[in-house]
Formats: structure tokens, sequence, C-alpha cells
């Protein structure tokens, strides 16, 4: 059997095989819309930007217990007794999600209008939630990226 890839992609959402009852050669397509690549591109941006923020300040903070993991999309900032906070993508509905120790879980979208990931049903953006939590969990100012 002949396999042609017709383009290679970084990242394929979805993968669809055709072939004819008189070939056996197989095309791979990718169907990801702009929409769904410009997604990708800013939460992987962001995400890259809140792990190497969170990195920094877990070298500068004594805290037990903190850690930070960052695979697949899921961003895993643990903080000993307070808790541990998960940042991760949502591909489907092109979302960030979060679930907090402190606020519980959201839902945020990016604002083209705000260049910012913000509440989906309050309009809060995700940086003034973090920066606000995290200075009562490290007792530090805190400025997370846009």
């Amino acid at each position: 059997m002949i396999t042609k890839h017709l383009t290679k992609f970084s990242r394929l959402t979805r993968l669809y095989t055709l072939s004819t009852p008189f070939t056996s050669q197989r095309r791979l397509y990718s169907l990801e819309t702009n929409a769904e690549r410009q997604y990708h591109r800013l939460s992987d941006d962001y995400l890259d930007k809140l792990v190497e923020y969170f990195e920094e300040i877990g070298d500068a903070t004594n805290l037990k217990g903190y850690d930070i993991v960052y695979t697949d999309g899921v961003l895993t900032l643990k903080l000993g007794v307070s808790g541990t906070y998960v940042i991760n993508k949502q591909p489907p509905n092109r979302q960030i999600w979060l679930s907090s120790p402190t606020s519980g879980p959201a839902r945020f979208e990016f604002s083209s209008d705000k260049k910012a990931w913000v509440n989906a049903r309050t309009g809060q953006p995700l940086k003034e939630l973090l920066d606000r939590e995290l200075k009562l969990i490290l007792h530090q100012d805190m400025d997370t990226p846009i």
C-alpha cells in the first residue's frame, strides 16, 4: 500500500483518510481551521509564558511543596498545603480552563479587544484572578503574564 503525505502538519486536530476502490493510495488531510490554529498559537504562547513566570516565582519563593509541571497543554501549579492550580487547554471550546483551590473552576476565552484571556461568564481577565489569589497565598505582589 502506498501512503502519500501531502503536507507535514505540526498539529492535526482531525485526521481523515480517503481512498478509492480503484487505488490503494491514501491521502491525509488536516481540516484544522484558521481559528483553531490561532487558538493553539495563543493558548500555547500564554501557557508557555505562565510556566516561565511560575518557574521564576518558584526560584524566589521558599514555599514548601511548590512545584510546576507543564505537559500536553496542562499546567499544574502545586502550592503545598495551599492547594493546586490546574490551567489547561480545551481545544473543542477554544478555551482555557482553570481549576483553582481558592475560587473553583472557571472557563476563559481569548478577547481580541482586551488582548487577554477573560472569564467566559464574568469577563474578568485570568491575569487579575491569578494575581489576586496568588498574592494571598505567596504573600507577594504578582504580575502574571497577560
